[in-house]
């Protein structure tokens, strides 16, 4: 098996694989790829052969159960569960198994992501958007498939990632950082300063309204990647890691809702 080392917001992780994988993320995570040394280390199978679920010990016995579908904590480890892979995340070290060999690089794609947000959930959130620089500033713009985030990013000079955008906290200023996870436009590794979020929403024209802290910290929550798509529900612990994280990181950025159409002057309304 081969290795390479990705960088990702300043965290680098080293991925295991065979000669075809490993080839293949340094084709399509070319920007990303560092000589930075790495005590995260991710194996990524193509075998057939399943994860077992083992768990805690019943009456001295080693008990198995059925695992929904997404990320449950068991003692030292999370198990995942994805159309995709089966897959284990120990402290500092994964294992990932291909289940369907239809699309591999969706499955190391994803592994790595999940690993990311595992290890690194005391400095990193994610978000699913499109983070673009303008003047200087950075616009976070989140919102469901199809409302619009890569059409409004297409129209952007520089865009970091139009599908998954990680923020961090850096010497009290907050960051976003271009991702290599997803998205129709090439992502840049790069962080922009984060200026304002915009929950967005498709119209007939364009209409800006500022949301209180509350409303923010809910459409935050709804655009998380770790909480609103590969979380299990029961995870309470996670659950409870996130909301705190989430309230701390994005205290005081300013959020909006926005109702848009790109034939107004869209941009001018964004910088005011």
């Amino acid at each position: 098996m081969k290795t390479c080392n990705i960088c990702v917001a300043d965290k680098t992780v080293k991925i295991k694989s065979t000669d075809t994988n490993i080839n293949l993320i340094k084709k399509e995570m070319k920007d990303f790829l560092t000589s930075k040394k790495s005590k995260y280390e991710i194996i990524i199978s193509e075998s057939k052969k399943k994860i077992i679920n083992k768990v805690v010990k019943k009456n001295g016995k080693i008990i198995e159960f059925w695992i929904p579908e997404g990320i449950k904590s068991i003692k030292d480890r999370y198990i995942i569960k994805t159309p995709h892979m089966d897959g284990e995340i120990y402290e500092q070290k994964a294992f990932f198994i291909d289940k369907e060999n239809k699309n591999i690089f969706l499955c190391i794609r994803n592994a790595i992501r999940i690993c990311y947000l595992l290890w690194f959930l005391k400095d990193l959130m994610a978000m699913h958007g499109a983070g673009i620089e303008r003047n200087k500033k950075g616009y976070l713009f989140c919102g469901p498939p199809k409302e619009g985030k890569t059409t409004i990013a297409k129209q952007a000079k520089k865009v970091i990632s139009d599908e998954c955008i990680f923020v961090k906290r850096v010497k009290g200023k907050l960051y976003m950082y271009g991702t290599p996870f997803g998205g129709e436009i090439k992502p840049l590794n790069k962080k922009i300063l984060l200026t304002k979020i915009f929950f967005i929403k498709k119209s007939n024209n364009t209409e800006i309204k500022k949301l209180s802290k509350s409303e923010k910290f809910l459409k935050i929550i709804e655009n998380n990647h770790l909480f609103n798509k590969i979380i299990c529900k029961e995870e309470r612990f996670l659950m409870k890691n996130i909301f705190y994280k989430t309230k701390k990181t994005f205290e005081e950025v300013l959020a909006y809702e926005l109702e848009f159409s790109l034939e107004e002057d869209f941009w001018r309304k964004i910088d005011e």
